[in-house]
């Protein structure tokens, strides 16, 4: 098991910003593109740091509840 970090934050992955990350195992990211019609996301990631598993969010106050229910070990 690796102990490095992936998906920093401030790292654009798919047009998306990292803006929260847990333990190498999940991703709150927003975009800033307008046309964007949900500009939330949270990413799990796998062994080697790269996202699935994506729910998108039209609000990104329920982002943060995702992102905290799946860190918290909800999904």
């Amino acid at each position: 098991m690796q102990n490095s970090i992936k998906s920093k934050i401030g790292e654009i992955n798919h047009g998306y910003t990292i803006v929260a990350q847990y333990l190498n195992k999940v991703v709150l990211a927003i975009s800033y593109n307008r046309n964007v019609s949900e500009p939330a996301v949270v990413w799990s990631l796998d062994r080697d740091g790269d996202t699935y598993y994506g729910s998108y969010f039209c609000n990104f106050a329920s982002a943060q509840k995702e992102f905290f229910a799946r860190a918290c070990g909800g999904i």
